[in-house]
């Protein structure tokens, strides 16, 4: 079975709202058979309050470590938030890249060239949802 890394911006966003969009991610991505991996659900995101980043120094390296290591364990990454950069999920797209794992972005304003950048040009594919990127995990990296 091929294992997704979920990756996006939390960072400031409202924790329900995060959390809601990483579990419908999961719950589309399990539908077509794919195994997920989510860093924000051992993260004690509080739903009634902005993903607060700070932190201390220790905390960020041993949640940098733990996502690290379930980047290299993941067959693909699956970034939710492709139209909105984020210093975590630029580095985890460059670990990515670095070990040639496939990216692929939910990105509607980069695949309609409302946005471009970058990571469209980095990515392996941009869809416009998650479903659309299911398909597409499924269907070219399913094994």
């Amino acid at each position: 079975m091929i294992k997704v890394y979920l990756a996006g911006k939390m960072g400031g966003r409202m924790g329900w709202e995060v959390l809601k969009e990483r579990e419908d991610a999961r719950d589309t991505l399990e539908a077509w058979e794919i195994e997920v991996y989510d860093p924000a659900s051992n993260e004690g995101i509080d739903p009634a309050s902005p993903v607060d980043l700070s932190m201390d120094l220790e905390t960020m390296k041993r949640y940098v470590s733990k996502d690290e290591y379930a980047i290299k364990h993941c067959d693909a990454l699956l970034v939710l938030t492709g139209d909105t950069p984020s210093e975590g999920t630029g580095i985890e797209i460059g670990l990515a890249l670095s070990l040639g794992i496939p990216i692929i972005l939910v990105a509607p304003k980069r695949v309609s060239g409302a946005l471009m950048g970058f990571w469209s040009v980095k990515a392996d594919a941009l869809c416009s949802t998650v479903e659309e990127a299911a398909q597409l995990i499924s269907e070219n990296y399913g094994g």
